[in-house]
């Protein structure tokens, strides 16, 4: 059984306890299991979304939501870790390109049900610890080298759903960005939503300057 195929379960599973769910995952398997860095997104939940709404397919059309730029752009930085992407050349970015680096990744929210453009953290925890065996069996089914949690709070949550210890007690790097050496392989990253209220700049080079210096550590010790 693919892993899309997995999700499809699953989602039906979860739509027995949840009606409204939103079904989340691979964009592209095919891309994903050749990727060379398996990189997935945890996120907090959908907005305002319709009935019978499915972030994988979404993510494949031409999109243009700020959240989605940002990723975009965060993907081509790790793609491009051994050179400095001057902000010029990244400033815009094309149906095309979007597209192109969203194909390989994994999305998935920690509540899946949709929400309004302000996440009520108390909310979005219930529902976690409510579906924590569901979302710890999605999150296996990726075996990801890199997960980029979008907000501290997901950090946390995701913590407990993983069994991990909580994000308070987790290492920096040299520039104060929390994260956890996964056990198999790569790490855990805790940073700012994609649509958090900074230049689109910086929230682009704070991560990518966290994941240079983590692969760069991680070859060493290898």
């Amino acid at each position: 059984m693919s892993i899309t195929e997995k999700e499809n379960s699953l989602f039906r599973r979860w739509r027995k306890k949840r009606p409204l769910a939103v079904s989340d995952g691979l964009v592209n398997e095919r891309l994903y299991k050749s990727s060379s860095l398996k990189i997935l997104f945890v996120m907090k939940e959908t907005n305002n979304t319709p009935t019978g709404f499915d972030l994988r397919e979404f993510l494949r059309k031409p999109i243009r939501p700020q959240t989605w730029d940002n990723v975009a752009r965060w993907l081509t930085g790790i793609a491009s870790l051994h050179r400095d992407i001057p902000w010029k050349q990244l400033a815009s970015v094309s149906d095309s390109h979007r597209a192109k680096m969203l194909g390989p990744i994994a999305v998935m929210n920690l509540k899946k049900i949709p929400g309004g453009h302000t996440t009520i953290n108390d909310n979005l925890r219930l529902h976690a610890r409510e579906d924590a065996g569901l979302l710890a069996e999605q999150f296996r089914l990726y075996k990801p080298d890199l997960v980029i949690c979008c907000g501290t709070v997901v950090a946390e949550i995701l913590s407990g759903i993983i069994s991990i210890d909580h994000p308070s007690e987790w290492p920096t790097t040299s520039r104060g960005i929390s994260y956890w050496p996964m056990k198999e392989r790569g790490h855990i990253v805790s940073y700012a939503h994609p649509e958090a209220r900074v230049d689109d700049c910086l929230i682009f080079y704070g991560l990518i300057d966290a994941i240079r210096e983590l692969r760069r550590n991680r070859r060493k010790a290898a």
